[in-house]
């Protein structure tokens, strides 16, 4: 993951940033399937509490010129994608993931009623940070995405989401 590209993305009144991240994440999840997996990850240099308007992308400079813009479909209008560069030296290393949520659902309460013999007087966590909603292509659903960054010596090989690998911070 020597090298980066950023894709910064221009909302507008008709669509906010939000939307168009969604939208944008979205279609690099489908391309980085078509593509393959394990080439590309990502990282997310305006995270807080919203993702930012710059999703950046890493791998090699060969795997990210092939990679190409075609990915991004109707949505390439409303996004600036810059030259691939190589990453500074002295940036630090992190890891994006996926967190899923504890689910506190109807079968998690029959299970805890018959262990417990008592109803759980838990409320459901308010998830804190961002959320992505994808849509699945197989399932036709949306789903919840929550991201968070763990800072890291190891990493694995990007998932098709692009999260797992070790990417540089900066």
């Amino acid at each position: 993951m020597s090298f980066y590209q950023d894709i910064i993305l221009y909302p507008d009144a008709e669509i906010p940033t939000p939307v168009l991240f969604n939208e944008v994440f979205t279609n690099f999840h489908k391309g980085v399937v078509n593509f393959g997996v394990g080439t590309i990850a990502v990282s997310f240099p305006d995270l807080g509490e919203s993702f930012g308007k710059t999703l950046r992308l890493h791998g090699t400079m060969g795997d990210l010129d092939a990679f190409g813009v075609g990915w991004l479909g109707s949505s390439r209008r409303r996004v600036s994608c810059k030259e691939v560069q190589a990453v500074p030296q002295d940036a630090a290393l992190g890891v994006y993931s996926r967190r899923r949520k504890k689910t506190y659902g109807p079968s998690w309460r029959r299970r805890y009623e018959r262990r417990h013999g008592v109803a759980p007087n838990i409320k459901r966590p308010h998830q804190k940070g961002p959320v992505l909603f994808i849509h699945s292509t197989s399932t036709g659903e949306v789903v919840p995405i929550n991201v968070t960054l763990k800072r890291a010596a190891r990493g694995c090989r990007p998932n098709s989401y692009g999260f797992g690998a070790l990417v540089p911070l900066f």
